[in-house]
């Protein structure tokens, strides 16, 4: 059967052959330029003959072009806000952990007052931010007390230094007889053995809680008397007795460590004896804790100077009018070697004449 076509089809229609089969599916296809939507279907009344109608999609092409825009430009918008939104989030964010490298910056450059403040905000940063407070704080507090330790001890090295050399600049600025020079030789010793005791005690200090000696157990009582021998040249030459008690105990430390400890603890207390007085030296246990007291006969430490004698280069107004050639780190060195054990040195309260010192290690090894 010869093809046919109706007037309102404008142009050729394509040949039925090259469509899709007969079952009634719709479809897109061209005429020409004109883009249709058809439909190819079978004539029950002429089994040899089928029919194509199509209708121009003109409005569904509009239509689709104006979704995929109307899309587009949401899709757009969408990522844009998207972007806009995540930007200020990430800010926020991280604006308090800018803030907490800001001031770490303030830090390292030497700014000690810098301080977060963080009040509120996620939990674990305003945790952070106050844990790096008080670190501050605290090294804040460390840097101070460096740096007037330094200051200490430069002018405690200058003050011997000055004497030795006036000493010896005076003895040589003219001829002398003998014995002259042997006083000036003499007090030049006096003061090289001060700058010698000073030194010394500076790298105790430097060298408290260092582990380059290795912990072990310690018998206390071996240790007290061999403590109470390296006094006992002073302690005869004006007639001063020291007085053991207690019992056998073992506590774990550095053995060159505690003897330093409760050598100055003894220094200490034989210096500020009088003479042919009478220092006790008693170590007995309590609560896993191994207790030893060095108590003297002396004038006792006066109210102003409880709450400073553990400081470094701290002497109270007797002894830097008695001049007894201390360096005022005797007990700032003990109680140093006493927490870098574990334990506690403590001035305790007492009724009448004499200074009294609580030492307390304990039983265990510290970890």
């Amino acid at each position: 059967m010869k093809g046919a076509q109706t007037p309102s089809w404008q142009g050729h229609p394509p040949p039925l052959a090259e469509l899709p089969g007969p079952d009634g599916s719709a479809f897109d296809l061209w005429s020409g330029d004109e883009h249709l939507r058809g439909i190819h279907v079978a004539i029950p009344a002429h089994p040899s003959a089928t029919m194509l109608l199509a209708a121009p999609r003109s409005d569904l092409d509009g239509d689709e072009r104006f979704l995929v825009g109307a899309m587009g430009t949401v899709f757009g918008l969408a990522l844009l806000r998207t972007l806009l939104v995540a930007v200020v989030v990430v800010w926020r964010l991280t604006r308090d952990h800018r803030t907490i490298a800001a001031v770490a910056r303030r830090v390292a450059a030497g700014d000690f007052d810098a301080r977060i403040r963080m009040l509120s905000g996620d939990r674990e940063v305003v945790q952070l931010a106050q844990d790096i407070d008080a670190m501050i704080d605290h090294l804040g507090v460390l840097i101070g007390l460096q740096q007037r330790f330094i200051a200490n001890a430069a002018h405690e090295l200058r003050s011997p230094l000055t004497t030795l050399y006036g000493e010896l600049s005076h003895a040589l600025r003219r001829s002398r007889e003998p014995a002259e020079y042997e006083r000036a030789i003499t007090e030049a010793l006096g003061s090289t053995l001060r700058l010698r005791r000073l030194t010394e005690d500076l790298l105790a200090v430097a060298r408290v809680g260092a582990e380059a000696e290795a912990t072990e157990v310690v018998e206390v009582q071996a240790l007290c008397e061999e403590a109470a021998g390296l006094v006992v040249t002073e302690a005869e030459a004006r007639r001063i007795e020291v007085l053991r008690e207690g019992t056998s105990l073992r506590v774990p430390g550095r053995r060159g460590d505690l003897l330093r400890l409760l050598r100055n603890l003894l220094e200490n207390a034989v210096r500020h004896s009088p003479d042919g007085g009478t220092v006790h030296l008693r170590c007995e246990e309590k609560g896993g804790y191994v207790e030893l007291t060095v108590c003297d006969q002396g004038p006792g430490v006066a109210e102003v100077d409880r709450g400073k004698i553990f400081e470094a280069f701290y002497r109270g107004a007797r002894e830097r009018a008695a001049n007894d050639g201390g360096t005022g780190l005797g007990l700032t060195i003990a109680r140093e070697i006493a927490l870098a054990h574990g334990g506690e040195l403590r001035l305790l309260q007492r009724d009448g004449a004499g200074a009294c010192f609580r030492l307390k290690l304990p039983t265990t090894p510290v970890t």
